[in-house]
């Protein structure tokens, strides 16, 4: 997962995958985060299943989590 720093602007949840040691984008895998400027996205973790992403966003003050789908992109995001 790579939810770059949004440098004061709200940045997208992209899924990647792993290609000849490489990390490379998930083609249609990028998802919104919260929608709010300045969301703050301070930390992606997966839970103990590894089939949901928790993304924190600090200065929203929102978790916002998604699924994993079987082909490694993620579901719309639930806050």
């Amino acid at each position: 997962m790579a939810a770059p720093h949004s440098g004061g602007r709200t940045a997208p949840l992209v899924a990647e995958g792993h290609t000849q040691g490489q990390l490379t984008p998930i083609p249609g895998s990028t998802r919104p985060l919260s929608g709010t400027p300045n969301s703050g996205c301070t930390q992606v973790a997966f839970d103990r299943t590894g089939n949901v992403v928790i993304v924190e966003e600090q200065q929203a003050d929102v978790i916002t989590t998604y699924t994993r789908n079987g082909d490694g992109t993620l579901s719309q995001p639930t806050a």
